[in-house]
């Protein structure tokens, strides 16, 4: 069968070209508007394509693209496309992939299939969403298999850049990371891309959260006013089961560490709605934080590994093996198919 992959505007996210990976595997042919290498942008340490072959993309024109099956990448919006999908959704399935950071707050036409990134069970907005992660490219795994797993020590990477939208990865500096370097050696390095492999080759644990708290802007009257009189519907949610809730919670670390078995410290998934299609087990894929209790942590894990020097490093493999399991190119493809034939059967 034939696949069109569809890039709006020539901005190509990380996850979008895992997929175009994904189906390949599957043995689906592959279409697309996208002129490689032009527009790649991936800030992990492994761009996709970045050393494997892609040249069993078919480039096509964006107007040829009403394939079997067409997925678009709509991380940097639908460009002019917007109309005409609407209109090619009524005969076919439009599948639409969102991965960048202000994905929580897009709503969507019921005609579409959405797959989205920092998905969240307790913030959720209009149309047919389901969870994508970020993860893992062909390149991404083959680079992992080439790494030394085998020498790692008791050491905690923490090498977040500074921004001012992470106010998750603020507020646990203070209660969190300067309380567990009483307890662990800290990796504070901010590394280049190879150094970095390294850091995580030898380590056995990162602090891989992210996001930002978000209130329940919508109830706050005057705000309300101002947005309805304006048309804006950025914080009206459909539904909203925490305040605050955590949003833009995904991040490259969490992956980029758990294929290469540094085990992820993440705030727990199940407690703070973040959902991937399948799930990590806390305390066996990550090393799960809860905010209310999280000043105990640190004593909690030192105690573990004092118990059992290799607890972190077991957290570790597990979370490859499960990374691996449920997020190779091939796997998500699958995910994304088996939804979109739930929806059309005869596809």
């Amino acid at each position: 069968m034939k696949i069109g992959f569809l890039i709006p505007n020539k901005f190509v996210s990380h996850n979008f070209v895992c997929l175009m990976q994904g189906f390949h595997a599957l043995g689906w042919e592959i279409c697309t508007n996208w002129n490689f290498p032009d527009g790649l942008i991936s800030r992990g340490i492994s761009a996709p394509f970045e050393s494997v072959s892609s040249d069993y993309l078919q480039k096509v024109d964006s107007n040829e693209l009403t394939d079997d099956l067409l997925l678009v990448d709509v991380s940097d919006g639908f460009g002019d496309y917007f109309d005409k999908l609407c209109k090619l959704a009524e005969t076919r399935p439009v599948v639409l992939t969102n991965m960048e950071d202000p994905a929580n707050f897009r709503d969507y036409p019921e005609c579409f299939i959405v797959f989205s990134a920092h998905f969240n069970r307790l913030a959720t907005r209009e149309g047919r969403l389901y969870p994508l992660g970020f993860n893992l490219s062909e390149d991404l795994i083959l680079l992992s298999n080439a790494q030394d797993l085998s020498r790692k020590r008791n050491v905690i990477v923490r090498n977040f850049n500074d921004t001012f939208s992470q106010s998750v990865r603020n507020s646990l500096d203070l209660v969190f990371v300067k309380s567990l370097e009483k307890f662990f050696e800290m990796d504070r390095r901010r590394t280049s891309p190879s150094e970095y492999l390294s850091q995580l080759s030898r380590s056995a644990a990162i602090c891989s959260y992210g996001g930002d708290f978000m209130p329940n802007f919508w109830e706050n009257e005057q705000l309300r006013k101002n947005w309805e009189q304006e048309g804006q519907r950025t914080y009206k949610f459909k539904y909203l089961g925490a305040e605050p809730v955590v949003l833009r919670w995904d991040s490259w670390r969490f992956f980029e560490s758990a294929i290469m078995a540094c085990a992820p410290i993440q705030l727990d998934f199940g407690k703070y709605g973040f959902a991937y299609p399948t799930n990590p087990e806390p305390w066996v894929h990550y090393i799960p934080v809860d905010l209310s209790s999280v000043s105990s942590l640190p004593q909690h894990l030192s105690d573990r590994v004092k118990d059992d020097p290799e607890f972190m490093f077991k957290i570790g493999r597990n979370a490859r093996q499960w990374v691996i399991e449920n997020f190779s190119p091939r796997k998500q493809a699958e995910y994304v198919l088996s939804v979109v034939s739930s929806i059309w059967p005869k596809l």
